[in-house]
């Protein structure tokens, strides 16, 4: 069987062996890498649904949902993000796990973002930030550059003024709104077949 055949991929034949989250997970980064996204998007959002499943129940794999929600942003899917990202979050403050926790936090602040909840996002960056200085380790920073193009500070261009930003260029407020319509936008006009 070719990874990309996901007929049966539940199922490794015998029926009592259904393949776990982090199989999917390869099975689909596979295809990606090989085939491209559109080929990838089946695996993609069975992975996403096993994984989702797998962290509701409280059984999640500490070493693969960052992968696993790496896919969901791609896929737009807001639900197996909220509950990965939520699961990882918990998962990290009931272990005491500094090490992973900052990520986490990073996730979840681009989730809030996304969703328009910056004050909950700066929230998030500011706890991340203070575990980054307590252990003294560099904070991730994708969630703050983000949050502060969602505020209008999107930088597009350095003159011998210094940064211009969208805003300024187009003579108007750019709101969260604005960016995340003209991206999902985007996005749906291209694969719109595929997210079906």
């Amino acid at each position: 069987m070719r990874i990309r055949d996901t007929e049966g991929i539940e199922d490794r034949g015998d029926g009592s062996n259904p393949w776990r989250p982090v199989d999917l997970l390869v099975a689909a980064l596979a295809v990606r890498f090989t085939d491209g996204y559109v080929a990838s998007a089946k695996l993609v959002k069975d992975e996403l649904r096993a994984s989702r499943d797998e962290a509701g129940a409280g059984g999640q794999d500490v070493r693969w949902p960052g992968f696993a929600r790496r896919l969901a942003f791609d896929m737009f899917d807001m639900e197996a993000l909220r509950v990965l990202i939520g699961r990882s979050v918990e998962f990290a403050h009931e272990r005491g796990a500094l090490g992973v926790l900052p990520k986490a936090l990073d996730f979840m602040a681009l989730l809030r973002t996304f969703e328009g909840d910056l004050d909950a996002a700066e929230a998030l960056l500011q706890e991340e930030e203070a575990i980054a200085g307590a252990t003294r380790t560099d904070p991730v920073g994708a969630a703050r550059l983000t949050l502060a193009g969602f505020r209008g500070i999107i930088p597009c261009g350095i003159t011998d003024a210094g940064v211009t930003t969208v805003s300024e260029v187009v003579s108007r407020d750019i709101g969260p709104a604005d960016i995340l319509d003209s991206i999902v936008s985007a996005f749906q006009a291209e694969y719109a077949g595929v997210l079906a």
